[in-house]
């Protein structure tokens, strides 16, 4: 048979559980925090496409995409950053960022080929 005060001593530990889980919850970011973070890095990756976008640099690095055709030192030619929003509760929160870039014309563009008889 159950003992006495054995039914509070069950409810106090799923009390402490239940308040352990709740301070677990309490260490996650709000939506506002996660959205001004988001906005933020917005804001700094749409000021770095506009400056590419601008001096339109050269990339050092030689890209191999493989069958012989290899990109040596593309120029950035173009770039674009783009947002999502999404209402949570009433307040319209970034979800979703963006970004596109092209390159323009390689300065070269080194092809080789190879043929393998049997």
């Amino acid at each position: 048979m159950n003992k006495p005060g054995s039914l509070l001593d069950e409810l106090r530990t799923q009390y402490e559980a239940a308040r352990e889980s709740a301070d677990v919850h309490a260490d996650v970011e709000s939506f506002q925090a996660i959205d001004a973070r988001l906005r933020k890095a917005f804001r700094w990756l749409e000021k770095a496409v506009t400056y590419l976008s601008g001096l339109k640099p050269p990339i050092g690095h030689r890209f191999d995409l493989g069958h012989g055709l290899v990109f040596e030192s593309p120029r950035f030619g173009h770039g674009s950053v783009g947002q999502h929003e999404h209402r949570i509760v009433g307040l319209p929160v970034l979800d979703e960022i963006n970004i596109r870039f092209g390159f323009s014309q390689p300065t070269r563009c080194c092809t080789s080929w190879g043929f393998r008889c049997p």
